[in-house]
């Protein structure tokens, strides 16, 4: 066991009772003598909330090599747990509407089958809920423990601020890539109050969840509420009461919150014949084919037509700038249960910054999200216009994903390139396709495959050379 390939997750140092380490492509968690005496109580709800795939498992390390290389590193180590590794860990920032809605309900529920084993999480955070295969899924055990009283959630709060309010914020158009960044912890009841406005607590629901709460936010103790007891006291139907209550207003928030963004309907309205979309997928699908591989991402997946066609083949990470076109895709594979695809929301041109402490507590997009194939489709043509990035600058982007691109170039005449540089000063005149693929040559990604879609699109199959 290689003790220098041992790292420390950066975000667990928030954990009182233990750490997250990784370890040569495995996942542990390192409990203290108090983390490991609330595991003892909370192993039997979580096997039971990961046999549901409500949690990921979580299971007492046994493994010798790696148990002592641990323990070595980690002294007031008492019990080690090993979770089942995720493709990616996406955040809020990164989220839609729906899979915020998703991960507040997801949590919910958690909360409600711990009380029935006299449990409790100790804290509502939406940096607990990963997505695996496009559902959310519950990753810190170390956060389930036996409460002071049952009849209530200490974490109530920080669920209000973490999922509720961003929420209700997102029925006045901002996004969770638009609130999270500048608000990590969640957006506080003051911050409510002030956007609602003096008179918004006469709106039914937002007194007490709101308005009252922003008004004790300046008056309760700095002090911290002890949340641990051996014998928790109270009724648990009152909290399961208020546990169904939120329940039913993020449910409302979610049906509410429809995608209607102008890049919602673009597969029924865009220039494509009908040829040439054909076309167009069977070389996305003979593309994946070829991979062999489990590792894809969609850049630019829209709703999601090739995403699908990919997931047949691996696992597929769909990215998206527009959030109301990736929040329909969501949706739309939520529901018809489709598995294998992963879905993060981020503008490839100023993608999601690392944040926390040291800007390294939550790492970049740039840095969790790799793969071993990366599709761009009518992506290229919108870096260069829209977000004013130069060709070398794309190619350079483009070929940090991935060694093997399938990628589309989109003319200069082509009527959607016409239509993005319309009004603007046309810089795109000399782009041809020799520019094109010499600009990936420049970055090691040599052209091996060209299809043409139509006088104007070509899709081109770039590797490696390296």
């Amino acid at each position: 066991m290689n003790d220098a390939a041992m790292t420390v997750d950066p975000a667990s140092f928030r954990d009182p009772h233990g750490r997250v380490v990784h370890l040569e492509g495995r996942v542990f968690r390192v409990l203290t003598a108090s983390g490991a005496g609330a595991w003892q109580h909370a192993a039997l709800a979580a096997a039971e909330l990961a046999a549901d795939g409500l949690m990921v498992r979580a299971t007492e390390l046994t493994d010798a090599p790696a148990l002592s290389a641990i323990k070595a590193a980690f002294a007031d180590a008492a019990l080690v747990l090993e979770h089942e590794p995720l493709p990616l860990i996406s955040y809020p920032a990164e989220w839609t509407a729906a899979m915020l809605a998703d991960a507040g309900l997801l949590t919910l529920e958690i909360q409600r089958r711990l009380t029935h084993h006299g449990l409790s999480l100790q804290d509502a955070t939406a940096y607990n809920i990963a997505f695996r295969d496009g559902q959310p899924v519950f990753i810190d055990a170390g956060s389930i423990v036996r409460p002071a009283r049952l009849d209530i959630w200490y974490a109530l709060g920080q669920f209000h601020r973490m999922f509720l309010y961003p929420l209700m914020l997102a029925q006045r158009g901002f996004t969770p890539g638009e609130l999270f960044p500048a608000h990590m912890d969640g957006i506080t009841p003051r911050h409510m109050a002030r956007a609602f406005g003096r008179f918004g607590w006469l709106r039914p629901g937002r007194l007490f969840s709101v308005y009252l709460p922003a008004w004790l936010e300046g008056r309760k103790s700095s002090g911290s509420v002890r949340t641990e007891s051996m014998n928790p006291t109270g009724n648990p139907a009152v909290q399961r009461a208020i546990l169904s209550s939120n329940r039913r207003r993020l449910e409302r928030l979610r049906r509410k919150l429809r995608p209607r963004g102008a890049w919602v309907g673009y597969r029924d309205s865009n220039t494509y014949t009908e040829e040439s979309e054909q076309k167009k997928q069977t070389q996305v699908s003979a593309f994946v084919q070829g991979l062999n591989s489990a590792a894809l991402l969609d850049l630019g997946a829209n709703t999601g037509v090739y995403s699908r066609i990919m997931a047949k083949h691996g696992k597929v990470i769909a990215v998206d700038a527009d959030h109301d076109a990736l929040d329909a895709f969501y949706r739309e594979a939520r529901s018809d249960k489709l598995a294998g695809v992963d879905f993060v929301c981020t503008n490839l041109a100023n993608p999601a910054p690392g944040i926390g402490f040291m800007n390294a507590e939550r790492s970049p997009f740039l840095q969790r999200v790799k793969a071993d194939g990366a599709v761009a489709l009518a992506l290229v043509h919108h870096l260069l216009v829209t977000a004013g990035l130069t060709l070398p600058q794309v190619a350079q982007l483009l070929a940090s994903f991935a060694p093997h691109l399938l990628v589309e170039y989109v003319a200069p005449l082509d009527p959607m390139f016409r239509h993005l540089v319309s009004g603007r000063v046309d810089l795109w005149q000399a782009l041809d396709e020799p520019a094109f693929v010499s600009a990936f040559a420049d970055f090691g990604m040599k052209l091996c495959g060209r299809s043409v879609l139509s006088p104007t699109r070509t899709l081109m199959e770039f590797r490696n050379g390296g």
